[in-house]
């Protein structure tokens, strides 16, 4: 099987237009000016005013909201533009940064703006159940490309490793190569940390001959840990990245749906609520 291009052409990042969202959109500027990608920035809002009603005192209502769906369009646009001229200026304008304003929901607004092979989604991750946690759930789950999940208050660390969260499973190697791809380019050091529930000597060295046999350029640099699970895999590698002061982590996932997900959990979903280090999850 022949694996995708790892590292992205665009990062596609997500703005409700909070200062929150601001802290997010300049951390995906310096990723991408390290990367080489260009960046859009997306904000999604109903503009929907559909027909006039026939009625005199329905019509004025209907105009003066109208109205006020234009007026808040037209902020919104003024601040998406005024943002990408900011975060142009910041990278010295040695990288494409867009804007655009669509109609629709978030999530479907960010999963089409990504639709184009080689784009990354980026979204910020809250921690409250919001609505806006419930739209890195969504997107958690249907994306079809790879998602960067910025915990609140997070900034690009100059410095750190590439931690990879391994399974021992097939999607190992694309998981490693993605990885390998970033830490090259950001010339960081490549960490690979496996969690298991139980385990030995032995363990280590299967989970050992595992990555040489999909990854066998990078199992001979990257520092390898087998970990067992305290409390969840999520909080494990959460705790484990937050204590070796990682700059990313970078995991896979099944995009697994209906009883098969509940039974398994979602270690993607929970590290959205967990983890205070960036992390980018590959499907």
């Amino acid at each position: 099987m022949t694996l995708p291009v790892p590292l992205p052409t665009a990062l596609v990042v997500g703005f409700d237009g909070s200062d929150e969202d601001r802290q997010l959109a300049t951390l995906a500027v310096d990723l991408a000016h390290a990367l080489g990608a260009r960046v859009e920035i997306v904000r999604a809002m109903d503009m929907a005013s559909g027909d006039l009603p026939d009625d005199g005192p329905s019509r004025i209502v209907h105009a003066g909201m109208a109205q006020r769906v234009a007026e808040r369009a037209r902020e919104a646009r003024e601040q998406l533009e005024h943002l990408a001229q900011a975060m142009t200026a910041r990278v010295n304008a040695e990288i494409e940064v867009r804007s655009r304003l669509v109609e629709g929901r978030p999530f479907e607004a960010l999963r089409t703006a990504a639709e184009p092979a080689g784009s990354w989604l980026v979204v910020g991750a809250r921690r409250a159940r919001t609505l806006l946690a419930h739209t890195v759930d969504q997107t958690l789950r249907n994306a079809k490309g790879p998602v960067l999940v910025v915990p609140d208050g997070c900034t690009w660390r100059t410095k750190g490793t590439v931690l990879t969260g391994i399974d021992a499973g097939e999607l190992d190697a694309l998981v490693l190569k993605i990885s390998e791809a970033i830490a090259a380019r950001l010339q960081r050091r490549m960490g690979i940390v496996h969690v298991r529930t139980n385990g030995d000597e032995s363990t280590m060295l299967r989970v050992t001959e595992h990555v040489r046999s999909v990854a066998p350029s990078v199992s001979a640099t990257a520092t390898l840990s087998v970990m067992r699970v305290e409390g969840s895999i999520a909080s494990t590698l959460a705790d484990h990245a937050r204590r070796v002061g990682a700059c990313m982590l970078v995991v896979g996932t099944h995009g697994r749906r209906g009883v098969e997900r509940w039974v398994l959990g979602s270690t993607a979903e929970s590290l959205a609520h967990r983890s205070t280090t960036p992390f980018l999850v590959v499907r």
